[in-house]
């Protein structure tokens, strides 16, 4: 399909003598939309001028977070009286000649819309004769155009923060091999095509535990290879044993004595140790490295192997430290470097919880992404807090993903690819 850059005008505002609007759910649409450049003027079927300009939006982006310039098309729409999400589904009937036929409900966060069983989405594209420019080969890129336009179009165009999505009378929207994801849960708002395709390629990977030290306000971040919750050792130290092997964490802190940073925390902790100390990386300007050694420990004196994952700060220092054979050194300076993370939880909302989901999403946190606390769920036999990831402007806060903090600091992510339910966080 050929690219269009300029937006164009679609009238809702028809000549009654000419064109029929696209009737009410069920009805066919009786005439193609016209659009024009500019029109100087239109009317609607009532001869009213029309008093607003919505845009209607054909998202052709299928599951691409960065479309190409003309995936998604924008088209003026001009309309009298008040503007709502049934006048802008009849308007994509027009301009397309696919089926919006929907049935519209106000919820307290937004909007619910209901396919009707005879809309294009549900029953599929029939013997009909395509419109040029609205032409699909397959039933997945004209389900995922129908979805994610009708909701761009009401998202730009209404104040609904959500929208949920429906079928033939409030069943689950659900069909039997559209891909990546084939159901939408009623309860949980339509996200757009890139987000599916985006879970999708994630699901699977390995996820993490997570430690809240409330006494130093810090969050260890480290792999499910490990047990959770830890327990207390003879040295006060958290200690997290392997639940397939014979490797240990533990975790602790202590005092910065002396003001250091990274690399002269390294520099003194070399200079004093009876074995050598490697360094195997990090990032100092952050406070954080990993350093690892091999040492002789027990009445033997057999070998022993320790990585630690550093994290310096002005007045204290926190340490992971992975003991394993010093033939594994390898696999586990890998571990320390991308699966082990410490960080300074944000004790100003006075809640564990917060701060743990905090210390967790730190890095899209500092993409610019906003944190809104939702309510609780029971998860596991667990009462946890539950969590929104999303943009924050102005006007509205708007989810894109969802998360739940157990009492213990476990956190769970909500998969929206497996019907809402919350699985172990997953990395990024």
């Amino acid at each position: 399909m050929k690219p269009h850059t300029a937006m164009r005008l679609f009238t809702a505002a028809l000549c009654a003598t000419f064109l029929a609007a696209c009737g009410g759910e069920g009805q066919a649409v009786s005439s193609e939309a016209q659009t024009s450049p500019l029109p100087t003027a239109s009317f609607d079927a009532t001869g009213d001028w029309p008093e607003k300009i919505a845009v209607l939006y054909a998202d052709f982006s299928f599951g691409d977070a960065d479309p190409a310039p003309g995936a998604i098309e924008q088209y003026e729409y001009a309309h009298a009286g008040e503007l709502a999400g049934e006048k802008l589904a009849k308007g994509l009937c027009e301009l397309t000649g696919l089926d919006f036929f929907v049935t519209i409900s106000a919820l307290p966060d937004g909007l619910k819309v209901d396919w009707s069983a005879n809309s294009t989405l549900v029953a599929g594209l029939d013997e009909r004769e395509q419109k040029e420019g609205f032409f699909f080969y397959d039933a997945d890129s004209m389900r995922w155009f129908m979805m994610d336009s009708l909701w761009r179009t009401m998202t730009q165009n209404l104040d609904a923060e959500n929208i949920y999505y429906t079928m033939d009378g409030g069943n689950e929207l659900a069909f039997g091999d559209l891909e990546p994801v084939a159901a939408f849960p009623a309860d949980i708002p339509y996200m757009g095509s890139p987000f599916y395709f985006a879970h999708s390629d994630v699901r699977g990977e390995e996820s993490v535990n997570l430690y809240f030290d409330e006494v130093d306000g810090l969050a260890l971040i480290y792999p499910i290879a490990f047990v959770a919750p830890g327990l207390l050792n003879s040295d006060a130290a958290m200690e997290f044993s392997a639940l397939d092997g014979e490797e240990t964490l533990t975790y602790w802190t202590l005092p910065n004595t002396y003001d250091e940073t990274p690399e002269a925390y390294f520099e003194r902790r070399a200079s004093l140790a009876p074995y050598a100390i490697a360094w195997v990386g990090g990032d100092p300007a952050s406070g954080k490295i990993v350093v690892s050694a091999v040492d002789t420990v027990g009445a033997a004196n057999a070998l022993r192997g320790c990585v630690q994952h550093v994290f310096v700060l002005p007045d204290r220092v926190a340490i992971a430290q992975i003991e394993c054979a010093p033939e594994d050194l390898a696999r586990w300076h890998d571990v320390a470097l991308e699966e082990i993370s410490i960080d300074e939880a944000a004790m100003g909302a006075g809640d564990a919880a917060w701060s743990a989901i905090s210390a967790a999403l730190s890095d899209r946190l500092a993409s610019g992404l906003a944190l809104m606390e939702t309510g609780e769920e029971v998860i596991g036999g667990e009462k946890c807090a539950t969590f929104a990831l999303g943009t924050d402007t102005a006007e509205k806060f708007t989810a894109q993903e969802h998360y739940a903090v157990s009492p213990s600091g476990q956190i769970y992510v909500m998969d929206i690819l497996a019907g809402g339910e919350y699985l172990l966080f997953f990395p990024r």
